[in-house]
């Protein structure tokens, strides 16, 4: 949870109220709660609205990395991170402890076709190819 204190000018004798700054002061949150404060200190009346928000849900970091890599790219890495959720549910393991983005990256950009040019992949070790390795050749085979 966010709180944001929002004061804005008011003028008590206008029939409508400027509400367009307190909706940019609160935009992209999810607003849970708000409570309204009229104040007429130094005899300049203000509204401040006390909000209580949720945050905007952060970016996948899977789109940053889909983002650097060339148009060619990006449905095999797609599809990586596609098989890597899998793995990752099945393993009952967060899907970064089966490839990171930056591996995913590089096996889409680099699309090794052995399992000598999968260990040469920065990032890729034994591990990842005695666990993976016939997996990820098959997928890569099939994205080309």
């Amino acid at each position: 949870m966010i709180w944001k204190l929002i004061t804005l000018p008011w003028d008590p004798g206008a029939q409508t109220f400027d509400t367009s700054p307190l909706g940019e002061a609160l935009d992209g949150l999810e607003v849970k709660a708000m409570a309204p404060v009229v104040q007429a200190q130094d005899a300049t009346p203000r509204l401040t609205v006390l909000a209580c928000c949720e945050p905007p849900p952060a970016p996948r970091t899977c789109d940053a990395w889909r983002g650097k890599l060339v148009e060619g790219d990006r449905p095999t890495f797609d599809r990586l991170s596609e098989w890597r959720g899998e793995q990752a549910r099945t393993l009952e393991r967060p899907a970064y402890h089966v490839l990171t983005n930056r591996v995913m990256a590089t096996l889409a950009s680099l699309r090794p076709r052995t399992t000598d040019e999968l260990l040469a992949t920065p990032g890729v070790g034994p591990m990842t190819v005695l666990r993976f390795g016939e997996s990820l050749l098959k997928l890569l085979r099939e994205e080309r």
